[in-house]
């Protein structure tokens, strides 16, 4: 009877993923209980071999199906690290292939916020580029390199091992225009995250065009209404404040905070409409009614007003007095005498 004589080694096992030098995340955890990561690897190999990977000192073993893949579960990390897998097969025949490895990371990218620019935003007259970051590992932040370009170009660096989380950037050689990039590296001692983000350069202010209110006066219970139109002609306006100033008469000293009116087409508009309604709780007297508006860049309008007086007090009779047959009578104690 014939014997099949198999002294062939089977070729190494592929891994098809993670790829190697990959970095896995938490977001690759095949558990949900909180402090343990698990993860999966998966591959090719001659059908029916036996797959052995060894990690961490411990091994884990598959069979490939018949289609080649196979696929190893339940590979725990104990932390954030780099590591290295060894990996090999045995064929039906006990052929042992060839080792081979591939490098890995566990590593959780950095949080990288940035606070000014906003995603989208831009900078005027105010350059002052500021964000916040952390390590969810609990590692150490280092060599942070914050960098800009036009879109298409090459990143530039703005500022190397940056120790605060603020930069202040002379950019006014840089034209204005909306096609810019800012990014932010920064690594945590295993891997270095990115940040990049769109931002615009303007330093054109905007203008409010219109600003109407409904009356002059207000009278007890009165509601104050106003409405305006603002214009940007660069980023766009993000919004319009506005605030009720003390000129004489008025008693109320605390009316200098600014509030938002309400932007009622789309806030970052080339023009804006906007509108003011509120009952207002103030003291009688005269009043500036300031309004301005801010872009998306943070540049602020020169401020129009209009006049306001506040009269929630009734009249009262100050003295009165009658002549009967060439004789004054004045009041005394509701008896006229």
């Amino acid at each position: 009877q014939p014997i099949l004589v198999d002294n062939i080694a089977p070729l190494p096992p592929r891994i098809l993923s993670p790829e190697d030098g990959a970095i896995i995340t938490k977001y690759d955890n095949d558990l949900s209980e909180k402090g343990k990561f698990n993860f999966t690897v998966r591959g090719t190999s001659e059908p029916e071999s036996i797959v052995t990977l060894e990690i961490n000192g411990k091994k884990f073993t598959s069979r490939a199906s018949f289609d080649n893949s196979f696929r190893i579960t339940g590979i725990e990390l104990p932390k954030v690290g780099k590591y290295t897998l060894n990996i090999n097969a045995v064929d039906e025949a006990l052929n042992q292939s060839t080792s081979v490895q591939q490098k890995l990371i566990y590593n959780n990218p950095i949080n990288i916020v940035f606070i000014s620019p906003r995603d989208g935003r831009g900078l005027g007259n105010n350059n002052l580029i500021s964000w916040i970051m952390s390590d969810p590992d609990g590692g150490t932040i280092s060599n942070k390199v914050l960098s800009y370009r036009k879109i298409g170009g090459e990143f530039l660096a703005i500022a190397k091992d940056i120790s605060t989380n603020e930069f202040k950037w002379d950019n006014r050689n840089l034209p204005s225009g909306n096609n810019y990039e800012l990014r932010m590296q920064a690594s945590d001692g295993l891997a270095t995250t990115t940040k990049t983000i769109p931002f615009l350069v303007d330093r054109n202010p905007p203008q409010i065009s219109l600003f109407d209110i409904a009356t002059q006066n207000i009278y007890k219970g009165g509601l104050f209404e106003a409405t305006g139109k603002a214009l940007d002609k660069d980023g766009g306006v993000e919004y319009v404040e506005y605030n009720f100033m003390p000129v004489y008469g008025a008693a109320d000293k605390s009316t200098s905070s600014w509030y938002k009116a309400i932007i009622n087409n789309k806030s970052g508009s080339k023009e804006v409409s906007f509108s003011i309604k509120t009952n207002l709780n103030l003291s009688d007297g005269k009043y500036q009614v300031n309004i301005r508006a801010v872009d998306m860049s943070g540049n602020v309008s020169e401020t129009n007003y209009q006049t306001l007086t506040i009269d929630t007090t009734p009249p009262h009779v100050g003295s009165i007095e009658a002549t009967i047959g060439g004789v004054k009578l004045l009041p005394r104690n509701d008896v006229w005498s």
